[in-house]
C-alpha cells in the first residue's frame, strides 16, 4: 500500500513473501513464472501447476484479499475503537469461550491470546458458559 511499483497485489504478495526464498536459487524463476501468468491471463486467480495444491489455494484466496486490513495489523490499529467490555455484555444468548492452555516466556511475554485473569473477565460480561 505504501509503494507505486507494482500494481498487482498478488504479485507483489509473491514478490516479497519470506517463504519463497525456501525455493533458493528458483525463486526468480517462480517469481517471473507469475509474472508471465498474470500478464496472459490477467482475470485468472494465479495457478502454478509445479506446486501442491496447498500452496495454489493462498493465491486463489488472494484475489478477494484487502491489504487495508492487514495494514491493520502492522501499525497496531486493528482493535481501534473496538470495546471488548461493550460487545461481550451485548452477547445475549449462551455462548461458548475455549480457553486453551496459555503461558509466558522468560521475557514475560504472553504465549497465547489471553491468560487465565483475562478468560474470567468475559464470564461477567456476558452469558458465556465456562
Amino acid at each position: 500500500m505504501r509503494q507505486s511499483e507494482e500494481k498487482d497485489y498478488t504479485l507483489y504478495y509473491l514478490k516479497n513473501s519470506y517463504w519463497v526464498n525456501y525455493f533458493g536459487n528458483g525463486k526468480e524463476g517462480i517469481i517471473n513464472y507469475a509474472a508471465s501468468y498474470r500478464e496472459k491471463h490477467p482475470n485468472e486467480k494465479l495457478e502454478f501447476f509445479f506446486l501442491p495444491p496447498s500452496i495454489n489455494k493462498i493465491f486463489h484466496y488472494m484475489e478477494s484479499y484487502d491489504p487495508r486490513f492487514g495494514d491493520t495489523f502492522y501499525d497496531c490499529s486493528w482493535m481501534e475503537n473496538f470495546d471488548h467490555a461493550e460487545t461481550l455484555s451485548r452477547i445475549n444468548c449462551p455462548s461458548v469461550l475455549i480457553h486453551a492452555s496459555w503461558s509466558y516466556d522468560d521475557n514475560g511475554i504472553l504465549l497465547a491470546a489471553m491468560d487465565g485473569a483475562d478468560a474470567e473477565r468475559p464470564i461477567h460480561l456476558s452469558k458465556i458458559i465456562y
